[in-house]
């Protein structure tokens, strides 16, 4: 009977330290989602055409328990046994690069050197240098470039200088057959209107036309065509017509080619000249 009682007391405490043992198992804790934060960032169009996005991003972090295991919390609003998610968008903006170069050109300056030929009625040609410095406006400089590229239209004026010499001179004027190295000097003042088309910010074909201004400190004779057959030491305006074909160099700078032909009644002015455009935004 005694050792009945004995039996009876040993297996309560066997059972009741098997039961406390149990109930600090992980096993009896109550089970959860993974809760796990994601933040996407992501490329999306910006609303203005100056703001760019970065390119897009994950980053994925896993919260850890006390323990050292991963916490098993469960987020509101979401069944037991679907992965529990945090989502956020960051747009993050930047400004966008201005075009620069030909495409944001207000103001263009020219300083140019090439050939004049006086092509005259008698057929005679004369061939000397020329030099000088022209100036361009473009009235359209704030228009927003398209894919391809924009328009351009402005005033051009500035002067050319060549010395023509004497007849039977030299590229230069020198060297006539008179034995006169002064001779004849020519002035060329251009006063035009320039339309065109920029491509993408590298290319800029364009026509100008309108009058040039003449001055001619000699008169130039069929029997001595020394000059342009014009009055003499005063200002004449003349129609001329050329085109202006442009290369970008960079930001600020770019290529020039301007053929020009001025018409007088009794000559052909043709200037071939070449320069560098220095750009003002």
């Amino acid at each position: 009977m005694h050792l009945a009682r004995h039996m009876r007391q040993v297996s309560l405490l066997v059972s009741g330290w098997v039961l406390a043992v149990a109930l600090q198992s992980p096993l009896c804790h109550a089970d959860s989602t993974t809760s796990t934060t994601r933040v996407t960032e992501q490329s999306n169009p910006a609303t203005d055409e100056n703001l760019q996005t970065t390119d897009k991003t994950e980053i994925q972090r896993m919260r850890v328990g006390p323990n050292g295991q991963q916490q098993t919390t469960q987020q509101p609003g979401t069944s037991g046994g679907e992965d529990s998610y945090e989502r956020m968008t960051i747009t993050r903006k930047q400004p966008a690069p201005p075009p620069g170069g030909m495409l944001s050109e207000a103001v263009g300056i020219n300083p140019l050197f090439g050939i004049l030929a006086l092509s005259r009625n008698n057929a005679s040609t004369d061939t000397r240098g020329v030099a000088g410095l022209t100036v361009d406006v473009n009235l359209l400089n704030k228009l927003k470039p398209t894919d391809t590229g924009k328009p351009y239209l402005g005033p051009t004026f500035g002067v050319l200088y060549s010395h023509l010499g004497t007849a039977g001179g030299d590229f230069f004027g020198l060297n006539g057959l008179s034995g006169n190295n002064n001779g004849t000097h020519l002035l060329l003042f251009p006063l035009n209107i320039k339309a065109g088309y920029t491509f993408s910010n590298v290319f800029r074909p364009s026509v100008h036309g309108g009058a040039t201004l003449l001055y001619n400190n000699t008169q130039g004779t069929t029997a001595t065509p020394t000059g342009v057959q014009i009055n003499n030491s005063s200002l004449t305006a003349h129609p001329n017509v050329g085109l202006d074909l442009e290369l970008g160099l960079g930001q600020s700078i770019s290529l020039i080619a301007r053929p020009d032909w001025t018409i007088t009644s009794s000559t052909t002015i043709f200037t071939a000249s070449f320069g560098l455009v220095f750009i003002i935004s």
